[in-house]
């Protein structure tokens, strides 16, 4: 459970690895690209020591996935007015709104993906950006550099009125350098 001190708002969640899983909801926190934004404005607001990150349940009487979840989905809903995530109803999980969930591609399709992107160095495969005047090989080494969610930087990128993130060509990166 993550819980905000001021507002005792909660998160809830269930994992195989609770330590790593809390340490990974707290770096999401402080490179500003958690999920959960209502969560991630009252981080932004207050600040790691008015949160709490606690472990619930643990051992071995909790290797059972289903039972994490049931337990998950029983705290959100019996805390649902304190909760920042929530369930739209008792089953929903997100996987099922994920239409490849449970699939796998065919062994045909994986020679293809990977003959596409092999031999082929990394700063390659995206397309280059501006953004804040700093130029960038992709959205992820931006994303890596500034802390900044590669889904922030996108959406800059769609906005015609945003001109501080612009894709730019790869020639035009070289000239600039």
């Amino acid at each position: 459970m993550i819980r905000c001190i001021v507002n005792d708002k909660r998160y809830y969640g269930e994992s195989t690895n609770v330590s790593g899983r809390l340490a990974s909801h707290k770096s999401y926190l402080k490179r500003n690209i958690h999920p959960c934004r209502e969560l991630q404005h009252d981080f932004q607001t207050y600040g790691i020591d008015l949160f709490e990150f606690v472990v619930l349940f643990m051992g071995s009487s909790w290797e059972n996935r289903e039972d994490r979840l049931v337990r998950e989905s029983m705290l959100i809903l019996q805390d649902h007015p304190l909760c920042y995530n929530y369930l739209t109803n008792k089953n929903s999980r997100s996987k099922e709104k994920n239409s490849f969930w449970g699939k796998t591609h065919s062994e045909e399709k994986k020679k293809l993906i990977g003959d596409s992107m092999r031999k082929i160095p990394n700063d390659a495969l995206g397309k280059p950006i501006k953004l804040n005047g700093e130029i960038f090989p992709s959205i992820a080494d931006a994303s890596r550099a500034t802390g900044m969610a590669r889904k922030t930087i996108r959406n800059k990128l769609n906005n015609p009125s945003d001109m501080s993130c612009t894709q730019i060509d790869k020639q035009d990166s070289f000239n600039e350098s």
